[in-house]
């Protein structure tokens, strides 16, 4: 490979680097600025003065920001490209939109909250999850997929 190729390519790379980290960072911070919001409305929802509450309160954070959490180790090890990273990205607006909406809606916005409204920390993930399970199987589709059309490639 000459000079001038090979400055082409690590030129190219490096731009890919670049926009790659660029996204994973933006989706990253979704997920951080999503996961704090939910803490948030959760524990302002929660009166915290009573043991069972508290506790309970506890078990509803983790599985309401269980999505999250999934969906950032999800870009670290099945989307290593631009495009799947924005994919999960698009995943994360969405549930994040959805999630948060619903939680204002019924905890903040509504004058007299019911307290079987704290549920909707449970309710919410599994709709959040299913979203999830789905952009799961669409970026293992992708991964065999090209994974099969570069071993084909090979010989």
């Amino acid at each position: 490979m000459d000079g001038e190729r090979l400055k082409k390519l690590t030129r190219v790379t490096g731009k890919a680097i670049r926009r790659s980290t660029l996204v994973q960072g933006t989706v990253f911070t979704l997920l951080a600025i999503s996961t704090l919001s939910t803490l948030t409305i959760l524990f302002w929802a929660t009166d915290l003065s009573y043991p069972l509450y508290a506790a309970m309160s506890v078990v509803f954070a983790v599985c309401a920001t269980s999505p999250y959490i999934y969906l950032g180790r999800l870009i670290l090890t099945k989307a290593p490209t631009t495009l799947r990273q924005a994919f999960v990205g698009v995943i994360t607006l969405a549930i994040s939109v959805y999630g948060l909406s619903t939680y204002a809606d019924a905890l903040v916005l509504d004058p007299h909250p019911d307290p079987q409204e704290g549920f909707l920390f449970v309710l919410i993930p599994l709709y959040q999850w299913g979203a999830c399970f789905a952009a799961s199987v669409i970026l293992e589709w992708a991964w065999h997929r090209q994974s099969r059309s570069h071993h084909a490639g090979a010989h």
